[in-house]
Parts: structure tokens; C-alpha cells; sequence
């Protein structure tokens, strides 16, 4: 699947841990220890609706213990015929990233929370999004931008980030190539982060 960007949680990683260790300590532990495997974590329901059926792949060479990355596309073998009756999918693509936040050498248990935290909210400061876009029933804090072709939701739970992308195209009825629109890509993401959110718990 072709994606506007790069995954964009190294950036905020860097400084996070050095942020945390100012701000006070928690006293519950972290609630996972292990990243799960990306390719799980959809459904493979949710992976037909989606996108297709197709077969989850590493799409990015995780590092052990605390990234994983996974990504499913499917692209029609024919271009189909345009219909009368709306957009025909043609292409579509779904990639997740799982990031685990650590606890930090020398604070409480659970810093690797507050490290979540710090970095989930850099992100979103950086990308415009702080106060934007915010979304209700996926993990702990999460956000989403959505537009013609393309969607991304990022979430927190836990000590986890989660980075959700998807892009999708079809046939129009005038035989030209458009986007699914804003709406259905906002329910395909919507669905694989309530699926993520489920399957982490």
C-alpha cells in the first residue's frame, strides 16, 4: 500500500523517556510487558470487509520487543467495469503499527504509561491535530484524520501507541479513478481500531 508518510512515532520516542523522567511517577505497573503480534490484531472478518482477504506481511522490519508492524492490500487483478450504482473498490490497503512503551530505568513501575502519554501527545501536537479529530471507544485517547482516498487513527492503551493507516480507491461510474470517500474510510479504520482495541485488552 502506498502511504503519504512514513509511520511517525520515532520521531516523538526520542525525547519521551527524557520527558517522563520530570514528571511524576506512577504507582500501577505497566499493563502489557510484550508487544503483540500486528498481524492479529485485526480480525480476519475485519480484514475481508476491509480490504479484502488479503494475507497479512511485515511490512517493516520490527524491532524485537518493542515494535510490530503489519500490512494487508489487495488490488482487483482486472480494473472492473464502472457501475451505475456508485464507486467500485479497486484498491485497497490497511497497515498497523504496535509500539510498546517501557518503563524507565529508574522510575516507579508504569512509567512506560506516562512515556505513552508524552509521546501520543507530541505526536498529535506535531501533526495540528491537538484537540482535533478526537475519537470516542478506541483505547485510552485516540484521534483520526480522514479525507477522499487515504485515513489514519492514532490511539494510546496502555502503554501502547497505535498508528492505523488506510487508502483506498475505486471506479467511479464515469470510468475515472476516485477515492471511497471520507466516510467509508473513517468506518474501515473505525473498525480495525475497535478490532485493535479489543484484541489488546
Amino acid at each position: 500500500m502506498q502511504t503519504r508518510s512514513k509511520f511517525t512515532l520515532g520521531a516523538a520516542l526520542i525525547t519521551a523517556p527524557l520527558l517522563v523522567s520530570c514528571s511524576g511517577q506512577s504507582t500501577e505497573p505497566d499493563p502489557f510487558s510484550n508487544i503483540p503480534d500486528a498481524c492479529t490484531v485485526v480480525s480476519p472478518q475485519a480484514i475481508q470487509e476491509i480490504v479484502g482477504g488479503a494475507n497479512g506481511e511485515k511490512n517493516i522490519a520490527p524491532i524485537a520487543g518493542t515494535t510490530d508492524t503489519c500490512g494487508w492490500s489487495y488490488q482487483a487483478d482486472d480494473k472492473p467495469e464502472p457501475s451505475a450504482q456508485g464507486v467500485v473498490p479497486y484498491r485497497r490497503g490497511l497497515s498497523v503499527q504496535l509500539y510498546l512503551h517501557k518503563s524507565v530505568e529508574g522510575l516507579a513501575e508504569g512509567s512506560g504509561v506516562r512515556t505513552a502519554q508524552t509521546t501520543f501527545s507530541t505526536l498529535r501536537n506535531s501533526s495540528g491535530m491537538a484537540g482535533k479529530g478526537t475519537l470516542d471507544g478506541i483505547g485510552d485517547e485516540a484521534y483520526g484524520q480522514f479525507d477522499d482516498r487515504y485515513g489514519k487513527i492514532n490511539f494510546r492503551q496502555g502503554n501502547i501507541t497505535v498508528e492505523i493507516r488506510y487508502e483506498a480507491t475505486g471506479v467511479s461510474p464515469n470510468d475515472t479513478t476516485v477515492g471511497l470517500g471520507a466516510d467509508a474510510n473513517r468506518a474501515a479504520l473505525m473498525k480495525a481500531a475497535t478490532d485493535v482495541t479489543h484484541n489488546l485488552k
